[in-house]
């Protein structure tokens, strides 16, 4: 499951956390699925974007009514997950998670200290949704996400070869689940990678970039030539062979025999007629 691979609960320091198989997380790869496209890209941009900020700041946003819902914790590509009661409570959360942190993702360098802190120096500044306004933070006791909400809750890392690379990270995770092509895939992130990124590479890291790209584009074109020369090795499919006997000659028919040639009545009855001639001339 690319899903599974793409998002795994972190473990955190002191214990705790989410785990891979509770309901909250599989809530969470169930509405992303079911998501439109332009949802999963602000889905990830709120996840990876937010690294831009400075270094250990954290931004809370709670709900009127007093819901915590999902934050991007800064520099780690990381959510800071509240536990749920049900599939409705995360599917209500996650947009109103995305519509807060498009302030912050389009004007992050004017945020406001009402909005952002640097907890690294104070007692724990905004804690994330599992933490309260207290003891969550990098820098306070009870770590990111550590404790309050519904059983407290906890981070849940993105991969970085699929989202760090990529910002369509999800998607294309979402299309390897579909069957897609995981070698061809990961061939395009480090292309993609490269050539967004390169002029950021330090020389070693490029070369070594390089080097994979090539070594894994000429593993696809071996694997095509031989799946070619496989095709073109197999014999043509044979043909049906029939042997075909042409029909023999119609005979022609036998001509019938000629009739035999019918007596002469006359000759026999003249003959006749001299035989009693000869009789009664001798008797005479």
């Amino acid at each position: 499951d690319s899903l599974r691979k793409l998002l795994r609960p972190q473990v955190q320091p002191g214990g705790g956390g989410l785990v891979d198989d509770e309901p909250t997380m599989v809530w969470l790869r169930e509405i992303l699925v079911e998501m439109p496209q332009t949802s999963r890209r602000s889905f990830v941009d709120f996840v990876t974007a937010l690294p831009r900020l400075k270094p250990d700041t954290s931004i809370e946003v709670t709900l009127k009514h007093g819901c915590k819902i999902p934050t991007a914790h800064t520099c780690t590509k990381q959510l800071n997950l509240p536990r749920y009661n049900s599939k409705a409570e995360l599917e209500a959360a996650l947009p109103e998670a995305l519509a807060s942190s498009k302030h912050y993702l389009g004007g992050f360098h004017e945020l406001k200290h009402e909005a952002a802190t640097a907890p690294t120096d104070g007692p724990g500044g905004g804690g994330g949704p599992g933490g309260g306004g207290g003891p969550g933070g990098p820098g306070g006791p009870g770590g990111p996400g550590g404790g309050g909400g519904d059983g407290g809750g906890g981070l849940v890392g993105m991969d970085e070869m699929m989202v760090g690379m990529d910002p369509d990270g999800l998607q294309a995770a979402l299309a390897m689940s579909e069957g897609g092509d995981e070698k061809l895939l990961m061939m395009l992130l480090q292309q993609r990678a490269m050539e967004e990124e390169g002029s950021d590479y330090e020389a070693d890291d490029m070369s070594d970039q390089a080097f994979l790209l090539a070594q894994m584009q000429q593993a696809a074109q071996r694997e095509a030539q031989a799946a070619a020369q496989s095709q073109l090795a197999q014999p043509p499919p044979q043909l049906l062979q029939r042997s075909i006997t042409p029909p023999a000659p119609a005979l022609a028919p036998a001509p019938a025999p000629a009739p035999a040639p019918a007596a002469s009545s006359g000759s026999g009855n003249g003959g006749g007629g001299g035989g009693s001639g000869w009789g009664r001339a001798g008797r005479a």
